[in-house]
């Protein structure tokens, strides 16, 4: 009896290992090859059972396509994301980026810490993200796919986007325009 029910799950994972790698082979060919999208009114109209079966047919395509589209909420160059974080990597301890604080000295601090774990680009990518918060996620899950190659590219990408976060150096010419307001006392002219 055991040696029967041993044999069954033998071949049950068998069965099972074999759907997963089919399931793999799919999913690569998708990937490769994305199905056309076709409508076929004349099969529709006919009222044939060969109607319902491309409209099935069609729904578990859209759902496929829509369940890559959302596995790709990224804007990097394929291979990006597969790189593996290095085994001893720990999170960064630095705080988040708001889009209201200086951007180029958030990439220096982040560069600076990420690059005491790895100097590999992707990986630089993958983190960046990260360390945003605010409207500064919002703007990256916005970017076109395919659309960073590299941290440089990012970091550029980030500071056209942020630059009005800027601070902006007051000069002596500044400070010349500066006058004091009516009925404003020297103490709130000061400050």
């Amino acid at each position: 009896m055991n040696r029967q029910l041993e044999e069954l799950k033998r071949k049950n994972e068998e069965e099972l290992n074999a759907l997963r790698e089919e399931n793999q082979q799919m999913r690569a060919q998708i990937e490769q090859n994305p199905p056309q999208r076709e409508e076929s009114r004349s099969n529709e109209e006919g009222g044939d059972s060969t109607g319902r079966d491309e409209s099935r047919a069609q729904t578990t395509t859209n759902q496929t396509e829509a369940r890559l589209r959302a596995a790709r909420r990224h804007p990097f160059v394929d291979g990006i994301m597969e790189e593996e974080l290095p085994a001893r990597w720990k999170g960064l301890t630095m705080s988040q980026y708001d889009g209201t604080t200086d951007l180029e000295e958030h990439v220096d601090v982040f560069t600076t810490q990420a690059r005491l774990y790895t100097s590999d680009d992707a990986i630089l990518c993958r983190v960046f993200p990260t360390s945003l918060k605010g409207p500064a996620p919002n703007w990256f899950t916005r970017l076109p796919p395919d659309f960073i190659d590299c941290f440089d590219t990012l970091a550029t990408r980030f500071g056209i986007q942020f630059v009005t976060s800027k601070p902006h150096h007051l000069t002596s010419l500044a400070l010349v325009n500066i006058r004091q307001e009516k009925g404003e006392s020297l103490r709130e002219f000061m400050e």
